[in-house]
């Protein structure tokens, strides 16, 4: 694999080495060699130990929440270690971390998603790919050239290989009308709902009585769409209503597995996720977790690496990327 930016070579970090490495493989190349370690004052250093000279590098790391500060930083400080010599370096961001602090909501509040792409943009990156943003409006928030492609395709896939009959595309709030309208269309599923959450006043609790749902779901199976799994209070609020107006087997198909542990007294994604009226829940292998041992059964997982394997040659022969976005 040769162009004018040279030969195509693979760079990661420490977030998600196992997935770097089955992208390798999908790619047929060696990770670069790198040198990432700790001193005793915690700061870091880092280092490339081969030559990466008029090559087109492409550095794939998943900017996630375990260690947010030196998942950046280790991309800022790789990206120096190769930008007097690499002819073109592409940053593959899986998953950005604090896609969702875009804006602000009351004053003095910071919007955190436009200064971490500043940062990424200063660094020496000649463009990054972006993957699922929260708000695909934020990709502006980069100074640097950038593609948004979207894994959702690959939960889209899923769900048609099931061959699924009398089953319903679902979107777990008013925000996902967009997504359903489009999954809709990709798939020829006709069927579709949105749920309208509505809450007491005084206790904040879920008025299962009030709430609603648009659209014919007794006694179909619905699978709900998301770009990521956080909380999983949504999707598991989402269940709770669906399953009173009669919907049979639920499915969540969601992106990035962003979920948080139990935090203040609340329970952890994963026991909401055991808990739920949830059949099965698939997310994407876009975030680590070292804990996946203990994840429940029904959380399905899809590996991304020859989809993003794919994404890195069409950038690298120089091809339109057109056939691999989404657009809803």
């Amino acid at each position: 694999m040769e162009n004018r930016y040279g030969e195509l070579k693979l760079l990661t970090g420490t977030s998600h080495p196992e997935l770097a490495k089955r992208v390798a493989a999908k790619l047929m190349v060696e990770l670069v060699q790198v040198d990432i370690s700790t001193f005793a004052n915690g700061e870091i250093r880092a280092a490339i130990e081969e030559n990466v000279r008029d090559c087109d590098l492409f550095f794939l790391q998943s900017l996630h929440s375990q260690l947010p500060v030196s998942m950046f930083e280790e991309v800022e400080f790789l990206t120096d270690c190769a930008k007097d010599s690499a002819g073109r370096i592409s940053g593959i961001l899986p998953w950005l971390g604090y896609c969702k602090q875009d804006r602000k909501t009351k004053p003095r509040e910071s919007r955190s998603l436009k200064v971490v792409a500043r940062r990424l943009s200063n660094c020496g990156l000649h463009r990054v790919m972006l993957f699922d943003l929260h708000n695909k409006a934020t990709a502006d928030f980069f100074d640097v050239p950038n593609d948004h492609v979207y894994l959702m395709r690959l939960l889209i896939e899923e769900f048609q290989s099931r061959r699924l009959k009398d089953v319903v595309i679902g979107g777990p709030d008013f925000s996902s009308g967009k997504r359903v309208d489009a999954i809709s269309r990709i798939t020829g599923i006709e069927e579709d709902c949105l749920i309208k959450k509505i809450h007491d006043p005084v206790s904040k609790e879920l008025d299962l009585n009030k709430s609603k749902v648009y659209g014919d779901i007794a006694g179909r199976d619905i699978w709900f769409f998301d770009d990521m799994i956080q909380s999983f209070g949504t999707l598991l609020q989402a269940g709770r209503i669906a399953k009173k107006a009669g919907a049979k087997k639920l499915v969540a198909a969601a992106v990035h597995p962003n979920f948080t542990p139990a935090y203040k007294g609340k329970p952890s994604a994963l026991q909401l996720i055991e808990d739920s009226d949830f059949d099965e829940v698939i997310v994407v292998d876009t975030i680590p977790h070292e804990d996946r041992a203990d994840w429940p059964k029904k959380i399905t997982l899809i590996d991304p690496s020859a989809y993003i394997a794919n994404c890195i040659k069409y950038l690298h022969e120089g091809k339109q990327l057109s056939p691999l976005f989404l657009s809803y």
